[in-house]
Order: C-alpha cells, then sequence, then structure tokens
C-alpha cells in the first residue's frame, strides 16, 4: 500500500471515529423524558458540548546508504458533556421555564470578582 492510500485509509477511519463520537445534535440529547405526576408535566433540559479532532501525515524517504523508508500515522479525539440547565413545567396555568442555578459556576465568578477587586486596591 502506498504512503497516500495509507493516509487516505487512516482518514476515512479518523472521520468514522470522530463522527460516533461527535454524532449529529438531536432534540433527545436536549430534552429528557418527559414525566408526568398529577396535572403536572415535566420536562428536563439538558445544555450539550461536544468537540474533537483529529490528524494524520506520511512521509518517506532514504538514508545514506539509500534505504528506502516510509510510514503514515494517525491520531484523534473527543469529547462530551452535559449538564442540566433547566426544568420546563407545564401545568392548567401555563408553562414555567425554570433555569437551574449552577453553584459552581456562580462561585467561582464571585471568587475572580474577589480576586480582581483585591488586585486592583493592591496597586493603589
Amino acid at each position: 500500500m502506498s504512503p497516500l492510500e495509507h493516509v487516505t485509509e487512516a482518514a476515512a477511519r479518523a472521520e468514522g471515529l470522530l463522527q460516533s463520537i461527535l454524532g449529529s445534535a438531536k432534540s433527545e440529547d436536549v430534552y429528557g423524558p418527559v414525566t408526568t405526576v398529577g396535572d403536572r408535566t415535566i420536562i428536563p433540559v439538558a445544555a450539550i458540548e461536544r468537540a474533537g479532532g483529529f490528524g494524520f501525515g506520511g512521509g518517506g524517504g532514504s538514508d545514506e546508504q539509500d534505504n528506502e523508508g516510509g510510514g503514515v500515522g494517525v491520531g484523534g479525539g473527543g469529547a462530551s458533556t452535559a449538564r442540566p440547565v433547566a426544568v420546563i413545567e407545564v401545568d392548567e396555568s401555563g408553562v414555567r421555564v425554570r433555569p437551574i442555578l449552577d453553584l459552581t459556576k456562580v462561585a467561582l465568578v464571585a471568587l475572580a470578582a474577589v480576586l480582581a477587586i483585591r488586585r486592583m486596591h493592591r496597586g493603589h
């Protein structure tokens, strides 16, 4: 198999791998199962984040003794995370979207603000 054929095959495999990791966005990924309790219907909502990438390459050549060699390589990876962001409530009085507060993010923003204020005051 030529280096170009190796690279082409490796790229096709990497593309297939990333497609299986990242997939296509579906509403089932964001909206959880509908639950009804009495006259109230609850729908959980999530934020989905996906990322991935891959690289490949190949090369060949010869050394001082005219020994020819070559090779190809491919690598890739991906990640997917989900976090709850809201709950949709539906009942006879209407529809309400109740955000879910991420206390970790709130604490980190507050800490960053305190540190920034302290740094500004030290400069004076």
